[in-house]
């Protein structure tokens, strides 16, 4: 899944492939990636990263995906922390996996998806 991803939603987006993680909450993005956007920690936490809990720093990004964008949260990965998209930004972006099948398609929101055909 390609993704946007910036530290105001403003400008300086970055453009990443990653797979979505259905077992990660929150969007691990490598450490890298998220220094040169200037994406700064701000607290440091219990996270869920490949169905594993473990403590790291947490920061917000914005992110978008086919126009659409929003607020969440990113983890700062230790370097044996495997890097993913999180289901919060991927569901909030209108998307999620389809169980049968493992491939991305629009979530069953209560709000109407920007993407339906009115």
């Amino acid at each position: 899944m390609t993704i946007e991803f910036s530290p105001h939603g403003k400008d300086r987006w970055t453009s990443l492939t990653l797979p979505l993680d259905p077992d990660t909450p929150f969007s691990v993005i490598p450490l890298l990636s998220l220094k040169r956007s200037g994406i700064q920690p701000q607290m440091f936490t219990e996270v869920r990263i490949a169905g594993t809990i473990v403590d790291r720093n947490l920061g917000t990004a914005f992110f978008r995906y086919r126009g659409r964008w929003v607020e969440s949260r990113v983890v700062f990965p230790h370097p044996d922390d495997p890097c993913r998209w999180g289901w919060h930004a991927a569901y909030f972006l209108g998307w999620e996996v389809d169980p049968k099948t493992g491939r991305l398609k629009k979530a069953n929101l209560d709000r109407p998806s920007p993407f339906d055909e009115r």
